[in-house]
């Protein structure tokens, strides 16, 4: 098998991830570390995972602390939806203000399921807030897929969010990124299960369609599409895909999409694996 060297992630190597995750977050603004406070959505899983597992209390404040913190402070715009790049203040409340199709996948669906796990309405509706701001602003609705970012501008997001009314928003910048397009299919699948809202499924399996008729050739898979296709040399990007083939998969339980999957992880592993 391809995998027989490949680690078996242990729970002890989890328990030490959780302890160095938990380790360094901010007790009192929430978040990890110091300013500028970065959303880390990946550690946040973990935390959210360790919960879910264990209910220990410890990992329901770092959660709760956060989430409130990036949802509810200056992160997140309040009037359009969507979560800005970071926070630049320990208190969350200054945002660089561009927004990341990467970023908004990954939070809304952190925010949908611990919405489920923690039992905690609110998270669900700042996600399908987000999700909204993605669908009118970055989804490309006749191929399914999602621009890269929409730019920040600090005039347009001002500290008073009502005298934002009549400015032009600002630019969307239309690269589709495999990793962030893929990322935002997998979110907007997850909105279709939590709400039973097949609309929000439609536009992600076309788009994965898009991206595996457009973005792979001889099974390398493309990092961005600017009007064709290129730089077929990183691994996250058939990572994310195949993530996101595996979602469409438990979403309409259609082969086709399992298959796509494990193809492009053969191909990772023969292109990207070391033994040594």
């Amino acid at each position: 098998s391809p995998l027989s060297g490949v680690a078996n992630l242990t729970i002890e190597i989890f328990r030490k991830t959780v302890r160095g995750i938990v380790a360094t977050h901010d007790s009192l603004h929430g978040g990890f570390g110091e300013a500028p406070k970065q959303p880390m959505p990946a550690s946040l899983r973990v935390v959210l995972q360790a919960w879910q597992e264990t209910q220990g209390p410890d990992f329901g404040t770092v959660l709760v602390k956060t989430l409130d913190a990036m949802s509810e402070r200056g992160m997140y715009d309040a009037v359009n939806g969507g979560f800005f790049h970071y926070a630049t203040n320990n208190l969350w409340s200054v945002a660089r203000t561009e927004k990341l199709c990467e970023d908004n996948a990954q939070l809304a669906r952190l925010y949908l399921d611990a919405a489920d796990i923690l039992g905690q309405p609110k998270y669900r509706a700042k996600a399908l807030q987000a999700l909204g701001w993605v669908r009118e602003r970055l989804l490309d609705p006749s191929r399914g897929v999602f621009a890269g970012s929409q730019a920040g501008d600090d005039d347009y997001y001002p500290i008073e969010p009502r005298r934002r009314a009549g400015k032009p928003p600002p630019p969307v910048d239309a690269t589709v990124f495999t990793t962030s397009s893929a990322a935002m299919a997998g979110a907007f699948l997850r909105a279709a299960q939590v709400t039973g809202d097949e609309g929000w499924a439609g536009p992600a399996l076309r788009g994965l369609d898009w991206l595996l008729k457009e973005c792979v050739r001889d099974g390398a898979v493309a990092h961005y599409h600017d009007g064709s296709p290129k730089l077929f040399v990183l691994a996250r990007d058939p990572i994310a895909l195949a993530g996101a083939l595996i979602d469409a998969h438990e979403h309409t339980g259609e082969a086709r999409w399992l298959e796509a999957a494990d193809r492009m992880m053969e191909d990772v592993l023969r292109r990207f694996w070391s033994d040594e």
